[in-house]
């Protein structure tokens, strides 16, 4: 009879239990922080292309031809503006101009 009463105990249930809670805050904490949403509400915003994939570069942004900003507030969607390179101003290779002259 001895061993049952000890069995029957709530305590060992007790700690158990809290144990287990303990465990699951833990996790939840964790969770929380991978949400992708948090770092929005502290001025950060996230750029995924238009089929939805993350962007995380400059040059993937510039290929893309519409991305979605996510903001805190809401969602911009926008096209990223082609840079033209400037036409070069002397030939590969020359480094001044000709004289007109014939110098």
């Amino acid at each position: 009879l001895r061993f049952a009463a000890a069995r029957l105990r709530p305590e060992p249930l007790a700690w158990r239990l809290r144990d287990a809670r303990e465990s699951l805050d833990r996790l939840w904490r964790v969770a929380l922080a991978a949400d992708p949403n948090l770092p929005l509400q502290r001025g950060f915003a996230r750029v995924e292309a238009a089929h939805g994939a993350l962007v995380t570069s400059a040059a993937d942004a510039r290929e893309a031809p519409r991305l979605r900003l996510y903001f805190a507030d809401g969602v911009v969607p926008v096209r990223p503006l082609v840079e033209r390179t400037a036409a070069r101003a002397y030939p590969a290779g020359k480094t001044e101009q000709s004289s007109l002259f014939g110098d």
